[in-house]
């Protein structure tokens, strides 16, 4: 179960690396047709709180308008939409949490690298419109969270035998009880007939055996 439980943790984070990215693609899509969304500002009304960190209602609401947008032909009811929204934004602060717990950063030029490789034309087109701080800060983040999906990836395979010893390990307890005694304050408390050591003795005799063993006797003569 518990091996079960790792792998399944593991393609859990591939799943939501793959689904976070493509939300914030989705985003700058939007701003580019000359919208504007930030679904991270901070405002008073609280909406979700992933651990220590908290969404704001208005944050949140942007989130459903994207989805909305997204899903424009799928005529989802607006609980969809919510649900939805409510998963991504939770995957994205799941991610950021795990980036920062394990220190994995990109460079400035890992970024300008990135934009050239995606389009330069398109960065001036999201420069103009004010956008140039949001979209480096997108293209930092999918980079970030494509070396946390390398990592994973490179984790150790761990053997169920392997995880069974290490459970057995550090769960698998023993209870003993014992009395301490010398022999000499038993000695004379017993008596054992000659029949009983013979009996004892004819019924354990491969205890007492002694192998075999060859005495020699030579002489040595040094002329």
């Amino acid at each position: 179960m518990i091996m079960a439980f790792l792998r399944k943790g593991k393609v859990t984070l591939l799943l939501i690396v793959g689904t976070t990215f493509a939300f914030l693609i989705t985003m700058f899509l939007v701003w580019g047709a000359g919208g504007s969304i930030n679904p991270f500002s901070i405002k008073k009304a609280i909406a979700l709180r992933v651990n220590n960190d908290e969404i704001s209602q208005q944050a949140f609401e942007r989130a459903v308008e994207t989805i909305s947008r997204q899903y424009s032909r799928a005529n989802l009811s607006q609980a969809d939409l919510e649900r939805r929204a409510a998963d991504q934004i939770v995957n994205e602060v799941l991610l950021r949490q795990q980036i920062q717990a394990l220190n994995i950063n990109v460079s400035k030029n890992e970024v300008d690298q990135r934009i050239l490789d995606l389009g330069y034309d398109y960065y001036q087109t999201l420069s103009q419109r004010g956008h140039a701080k949001e979209y480096r800060n997108s293209i930092a983040q999918s980079l970030e969270q494509q070396r946390l999906k390398q990592l994973i990836e490179n984790l150790a395979v761990v053997t169920d035998e392997e995880v069974r010893a290490a459970y057995r390990e550090r769960n698998e307890k023993l209870k003993i009880k014992y009395i301490r005694f010398r022999n000499s304050e038993f000695q004379g408390a017993v008596q054992v007939s000659d029949d009983e050591a013979r009996a004892f003795f004819e019924e354990h005799r491969e205890r007492y055996r002694l192998g075999d063993k060859i005495a020699i006797e030579y002489l040595k003569i040094d002329p």
